[in-house]
């Protein structure tokens, strides 16, 4: 009752105090409600040991939900050690109880011959047709039917119309499953409309890997049109629905945000949330970030711990930093690396050492229009061949998946033949840590090199770095010069910059009138948190005339892109 708020005021830790007791005394229910509230961090910290401890007490006493949780964590290894022979033997157990999810599981074990010997009948036996929960519950198993390697028995026209039928009846898994086959092309046509289509139907039922989807889908330009904010927007609704990677991957954006107001705080958010979930990319990241003092109170013991957690769940990089220190932990900021694949997150792929700068073509460019043409350039050193693949390594499209360490090394080759570009671009992965070990020298050198050519990007992390004081002396004076240089040619962010500086007075005469003017410009080029500062000196009347209708248009724009602290301010004022 103290759970669900029934009769008394909802208290997770009074509820965890009393299914303590209860759990003691051998109950398993309360065995089962307090090894969730350690897995959850619900009225105790979280501790997936204790989860594990409480939950196999349950299971061992017959509970099927308990057992069914037993076999996702021998599954995934998540506070006992990863085995698939343990986890069929739990489903199996829930599964005889009639728990469906637990049949789903066993089958798919079956399907694909882990735990258990490959066995169609056996796989056939453990379907439960149509049972699947609707919502975020159940997993189904039709769509490890219908790839070629999972030894489908089963005639995939029979599979694809089952798995259609489920669909259209509203089951949010199946329609995600459904996009996938349509995404993957290999049982009928490639279609990305008809995958975003079905995505879109199982996202809005709130299934967070299909929020997830949606996410990559118009990052990548998928079957729709490319929008950052959109995709932005699906992959908060994933994380904030639970989702690992979405969580690891928003942290990651948030970090990529500079001089974003609030950006830095909520990646920090979710990048700790996804390690105290056992992410074990969030787990290296984080642990980087304590090690070097990056972001967060500089705690090598606590970077040290998280590290090694990762490099426990067989985290390749993680590995990588324990061995070339020998136990101590290299110094090196958060990386993006890519996305831990579709199908499962338990394999790391190995990356190349990224000092080198053999800068390749990806393997989907070929068979693509103009690939080959690609692939010449490269081979023969042409520098902006060699940049537009680390861009397209950089930021992944629909060809290309993202993967930092190449994009690296494609930068390093162009900028190492003077494209100015490339070196900037090289500075930025250098100042970011992306794809390489993070350095300020080496930012520094590269930024410059394409400073000296104008490139406005070069110039305003120039004038940053002069403001932060990171790899050269801080001085105010200089970062106004340098932010005015880049905002003079249209660069967004040394534009809010140098807005931000007149109206504070650092480094030059304060003055809010200037101030305003820079903000327009950076507002003019699109840049939320430009918007929204404008929009409050309008409503207030600070260096231009108090403008009420000039305010709210500029919250609204704020808004519109995303500026959660704009939209709140516009829900007061106007109700909308």
């Amino acid at each position: 009752m103290y759970a669900r708020g029934q009769g008394v005021a909802r208290d997770e830790v009074e509820a965890a105090k009393w299914f303590r007791k209860a759990a003691e005394q051998g109950d398993p229910y309360a065995q089962y409600s307090l090894g969730s509230a350690y897995a959850n961090g619900q009225g105790v910290a979280r501790d997936e040991g204790e989860a594990a401890k409480w939950l196999l007490k349950a299971a061992n006493a017959g509970n099927a939900n308990a057992q069914f949780d037993m076999g996702k964590r021998f599954e995934d290894g998540e506070g006992v050690g990863k085995s698939d022979i343990e986890a069929a033997k739990w489903f199996r157990r829930a599964a005889e109880q009639g728990h469906e999810d637990a049949k789903y599981s066993l089958n798919f074990m079956y399907v694909q011959g882990r735990g258990v010997p490959k066995d169609a009948a056996e796989a056939e036996r453990w379907r439960p047709g149509v049972a699947e929960n609707r919502g975020k519950g159940g997993v189904t198993s039709l769509s490890a039917l219908v790839t070629s390697t999972t030894g489908a028995a089963r005639d995939e026209s029979e599979v694809i119309a089952e798995l259609r039928d489920l669909a259209e009846r509203g089951f949010a898994m199946a329609q995600h499953n459904l996009g996938m086959v349509y995404a993957a092309g290999d049982s009928m046509p490639k279609d990305p409309v008809e995958a975003v289509r079905w995505w879109r139907k199982a996202a809005e039922q709130d299934l967070p890997i299909a929020q997830l989807r949606m996410a990559h889908a118009y990052l990548a330009g998928f079957g729709v049109a490319r929008d950052e904010k959109e995709s932005i927007a699906w992959l908060r609704k994933a994380a904030e629905n639970d989702n690992l990677e979405a969580m690891y991957q928003l942290s990651l954006d948030r970090l990529r945000q500079t001089g974003v107001a609030g950006a830095t705080e909520e990646a920090l958010k979710w990048l700790r949330k996804a390690a105290d979930r056992n992410y074990a990319d969030a787990q290296f990241d984080l642990g980087n970030l304590y090690v070097t003092g990056t972001l967060v109170p500089k705690d090598e013991a606590e970077g040290t711990r998280l590290i090694r957690k990762a490099a426990d769940q067989g985290l390749a990089r993680a590995r990588r930093a324990q061995d070339s220190a020998k136990g101590n932990i290299s110094e090196k900021p958060p990386a993006s690396g890519s996305p831990r694949g579709e199908l499962t997150r338990s394999v790391e792929r190995a990356k190349p050492d990224a000092q080198t700068s053999d800068c390749r073509p990806p393997g989907t460019f070929f068979g693509k229009p103009k690939s080959m043409d690609v692939v010449r350039d490269i081979s023969q050193g042409d520098a902006v061949a060699q940049y537009q693949v680390g861009l397209a390594y950089l930021i992944g499209t629909r060809v290309v998946a993202k993967d930092d360490i190449e994009a690296v090394k494609c930068f390093r080759a162009a900028a190492a033949k003077g494209l100015p570009a490339a070196q900037s671009k090289l500075g930025f992965m250098y100042w970011k840590g992306f794809g390489t070990g993070q350095s300020d020298a080496e930012a520094l050198q590269w930024f410059r090199k394409a400073a000296e050519h104008g490139v406005a990007e070069a110039e305003f992390f120039l004038g940053y770095m002069h403001y932060l004081g990171r790899g050269v002396e801080k001085s105010d004076a200089e970062a106004v010069r340098l932010y005015r240089i880049a905002a003079d040619k249209g660069e967004a962010r040394a534009q809010h910059n140098l807005g931000a500086l007149y109206y504070s007075g650092y480094g030059v005469e304060k003055s809010h009138a200037a101030a305003a003017a820079w903000f327009r410009k950076a507002a003019d080029n699109g840049m939320s948190v430009a918007q929204f500062q404008l929009a409050q000196m309008y409503l207030a009347g600070i260096g231009v005339p108090k403008d009420e209708g000039e305010g709210v248009k500029w919250l609204g724009k704020a808004a519109e892109r995303g500026d959660a602290k704009a939209q709140e301010m516009l829900r007061q004022r106007t109700g909308k």
